[in-house]
């Protein structure tokens, strides 16, 4: 039967202002509202005790958050001990699979609040509890339930509690602003966060565009090998240069014949570049059409070929670094020279105005964001900029313009890179097998017919 927790822990705790309360605490988040409403009303020593938590870094980030606001508020005093995954892991076996709030997460929760009453008892307090009731994700009647049958097992009485009432979750938000403490979006054990995880590349895949049949392979090799990367020291590899970060996963993920392996592991990456996106104050918009560049590429390849790959995860370090971002129209990145170089997206807007505020957009980002480059040389290699296009595309050609923006540095005329770009289906074609689709396709087909050459060049803009 039902219970209202909060009133009986409010009825508990009448005259209870010299009593001790032994009180579990997963988090300093949690637990800030939970020691506010106990604050005058019992003297409480908050036991962190959270084996479940998935790895020691985030053990100990959230072990520090608790001890500062318990020195910033002298809320309670401290008590915890050493982390110890291997207590969580035995008592877990078998419920691996389990779904998240299930019978794992019941078993996680008896584990925690047995170690709280053991120590209560030997250390001579008179309640102990748990903050896991202010999560409007937890199921505290499940939680009160446990807690009372450990009580009659150990013989310390138990506080029961519902502490998400009245505002309860809201409040622990607020102060959890307030003193700007590290509030994670998980509970904390390796199960949850693979599956908030998930959910999040699915957002992210879904709000990038990629196509259907894409999202639906990419989810496929997510649930099968979603454990197996999650587990990977991501971050710190998507901060090392592009090809010391790359060569590092490639080599963990072991065999990955279509690439989706890494597509997925990258995808992650971007999870951890969006926290960093937010830390800067970047938009979540400029984020957004910076990781696009997965779905452009993966999508075509799919378009094209038939075959969901990802060939392009050699390039996306740049992005994954905060080291290339789109801005409008074109992508830009900042080079070791302390140069910009600008990229053109495939279909991208390459209209006198598109292009205008995309490169003002880019000043205005570069100034604020990397002062270093403010005011930094614009540079571009590309097919665009051949010289042969201002000769052979009419003056109204969007490319022509685009490429007469710049100063030629270099032209490399027998260069073939040119051909993945405008034929991209026959690039290995001979000259008189090119396709004619497009005006761009008849004009250079025409010129390499009369023995003219495109290559590729480098340039500075104007």
């Amino acid at each position: 039967m039902k219970q209202n927790f909060d009133k009986l822990m409010q009825n508990e705790l009448e005259g209870a202002q010299h009593r001790r309360l032994l009180l579990h605490s997963c988090c300093a988040p949690c637990s800030s509202h939970c020691l506010s409403e106990l604050a005058g009303k019992i003297q409480t020593t908050v036991f962190y005790y959270n084996p479940n938590l998935d790895c020691r870094e985030e053990y100990e980030k959230r072990k520090h958050e608790q001890v500062r606001f318990l020195q910033e508020t002298g809320l309670a005093d401290f008590l915890d001990v050493d982390y110890c995954r291997e207590d969580y892991a035995a008592a877990v076996k078998g419920l691996e699979g389990e779904r998240e709030g299930g019978a794992r997460c019941a078993v996680c929760f008896r584990l925690r609040l047995l170690r709280t009453a053991e120590e209560a008892k030997a250390r001579g307090y008179d309640y102990f509890g748990t903050t896991l009731t202010v999560s409007p994700l937890k199921n505290a009647q499940l939680i009160n339930e446990i807690g009372f049958e450990i009580a009659e097992k150990t013989g310390v009485k138990y506080l029961p509690s519902d502490f998400k009432k009245r505002g309860g979750y809201l409040r622990s938000v607020q102060l959890s602003e307030k003193y700007g403490l590290y509030r994670q979006d998980y509970c904390g054990c390796a199960f949850s966060k693979l599956a908030r995880e998930g959910q999040k590349l699915s957002a992210l895949w879904e709000k990038i565009g990629l196509s259907s049949p894409v999202k639906a392979r990419a989810e496929e090799v997510w649930k099968e090998y979603g454990a197996e990367v999650s587990a990977l020291p991501l971050e710190p590899w998507r901060k090392l240069s592009y090809e010391e970060g790359l060569n590092a996963l490639k080599a963990a993920l072991s065999e990955d014949g279509d690439g989706m392996k890494l597509f997925v592991a990258q995808s992650l990456q971007a999870l951890g570049a969006k926290r960093e996106y937010a830390a800067r104050d970047i938009g979540e918009d400029v984020f957004f059409a910076t990781m696009a560049f997965l779905s452009r590429f993966i999508n075509e390849t799919y378009e094209r070929t038939g075959c969901v790959r990802w060939v392009w995860g050699w390039w996306f370090p740049r992005q994954l670094s905060l080291h290339e971002f789109r801005l409008g129209a074109l992508e830009f990145e900042l080079l070791e020279d302390g140069r910009v170089a600008v990229h053109i997206p495939a279909k991208c807007d390459l209209t006198d105005g598109a292009v205008d505020s995309s490169f003002a957009a880019a000043r205005a980002f570069f100034a604020a964001q990397f002062p270093a480059y403010e005011g930094a040389q614009f540079v571009c290699s590309s097919w665009m900029l051949s010289p042969a296009l201002q000769e052979i595309l009419p003056r109204e050609s969007r490319v022509r313009q685009f490429g007469a923006r710049f100063s030629v540095t270099k032209w490399e005329q027998d260069s073939p890179a040119f051909r993945e770009w405008i034929f991209p289906s026959a690039k290995d074609a001979a000259i008189e097998d090119l396709p004619e689709s497009t005006s761009l396709q008849r004009a250079v087909k025409k010129h390499f017919l009369a023995g003219g050459k495109l290559g590729w060049a480098d340039g500075i803009l104007k």
